[in-house]
């Protein structure tokens, strides 16, 4: 949305001589630091009520506790969660990125 809403001033970058990698970096930048914000929000978010999630369903579902190993939170989300889910968010906001300046520069 940014580089789209920002078109013309790319334009007149352009027209006085700016390079497409200094036109360039600044979106990739806000693009990977879209993608760590909102991959963090919803981590944050699993790790703060995975505890709780997991109480009130063997509360309720007390045969679960007996056929399923419940792992602690903090296992699942910092050793195996956290790294994929903010590896994912940080590889999509750079590939949009890379993608949306790429197609807006040929224009």
């Amino acid at each position: 949305m940014g580089i789209s809403v920002r078109r013309h001033e790319i334009g007149i970058m352009k027209l006085i001589g700016a390079t497409d990698s200094f036109v360039r970096a600044p979106f990739i930048v806000e693009g990977a630091m879209l993608g760590l914000i909102g991959a963090a929000i919803p981590l944050a978010i699993l790790y703060f009520s995975y505890e709780k999630l997991l109480q009130a369903l063997l509360n309720h579902f007390g045969i679960l506790s007996s056929v399923a190993k419940v792992l602690p939170s903090m296992q699942v989300v910092f050793l195996s969660v956290l790294p994929v889910g903010l590896a994912l968010g940080l590889g999509i906001g750079l590939f949009g990125s890379i993608i949306t300046v790429r197609k807006h520069l040929k224009v």
